[in-house]
């Protein structure tokens, strides 16, 4: 079965949506939040990192952390695991920074041309690889960020809004509705301000959307939930199979304008 993991633009409407399965097989989705249009991008095998993914302000940019294990799928210069960024919903990478593990990766936007990328406690220093360089980025690392910087505690933009709590479990507040997160991906709850309980929502992924609708993913099914507390189906997914798809001219260099929506 698949499974969504949905990344949303801190300002403009569009949003990534993250298909897996099965295990080491990924796409990429782009959803326009206001219109509700999707485009289907690459696929990609190997393995993915969704909570280390980012997409800029203005919903082009896709920052993620990646890697392949067998080390005949890669060349040795990518170092195994990567940061890279793309242009949404493709992942051909315009930046790219050699990591070779998992301790560290991925990073967040700080605007539309400004990044912070997570390197490997074991290996310091932000290197890119020469054949993807950053471009018109400005790339800061966080590692060398001084403690007090408040850009060292920047986020990615799915997780702004959330409070982490004691048990593990985290909240996000709309008007008088807060959407509660269970630890270990045991789901969701919406809930009253108050605490009442609404309704149990046993989502992989769930958040409001830029028309403030609640949506969530329920296997490979993107749903809103109406007024009357039902669910309408946006989007599924699960019947998805493999096709390689190249990325178009325009989303293999940086470019000075920007690309098409």
């Amino acid at each position: 079965m698949a499974r969504l993991f949905v990344v949303m633009a801190r300002e403009a409407p569009v949003a990534v949506i993250l298909r897996r399965g099965p295990t080491k097989l990924w796409r990429v989705v782009r959803w326009e939040t206001g219109q509700d249009q999707f485009q289907r991008g690459q696929w990609f095998r190997g393995s993915f990192y969704p909570e280390r993914c980012d997409l800029s302000p203005d919903g082009r940019l896709f920052l993620y952390f990646a890697g392949k294990s067998r080390v005949r799928e890669f060349d040795s210069a990518y170092g195994g695991t990567w940061t890279a960024v793309s242009y949404a919903p493709y992942l051909t990478a315009l930046a790219l920074w050699p990591m070779g593990d998992c301790w560290g990766g991925g990073g967040a936007f700080l605007d539309n041309q400004t990044v912070v990328v997570d390197t490997s406690c074991f290996r310091p220093g932000l290197t890119h690889h020469p054949l993807h360089p950053p471009g018109p980025l400005q790339v800061l690392e966080r590692s060398a960020l001084h403690f007090r910087d408040p850009r060292k505690t920047a986020k990615p933009a799915w997780q702004q809004g959330w409070i982490d709590l004691p048990d593990e479990s985290a909240i996000k507040r709309r008007a008088d509705r807060v959407l509660r997160r269970h630890p270990r991906r045991r789901g969701y709850t919406l809930e009253r301000a108050t605490g009442e309980e609404l309704l149990p929502i046993p989502a992989n992924w769930a958040d409001w959307d830029h028309q403030g609708r609640l949506a969530a993913t329920f296997g490979g099914r993107l749903q809103v939930l109406q007024e009357d507390q039902t669910w309408t189906e946006l989007l599924n997914l699960d019947d998805d199979q493999f096709e390689p798809i190249e990325a178009p001219d325009w989303a293999k260099r940086w470019e000075l304008q920007q690309p098409p929506r």
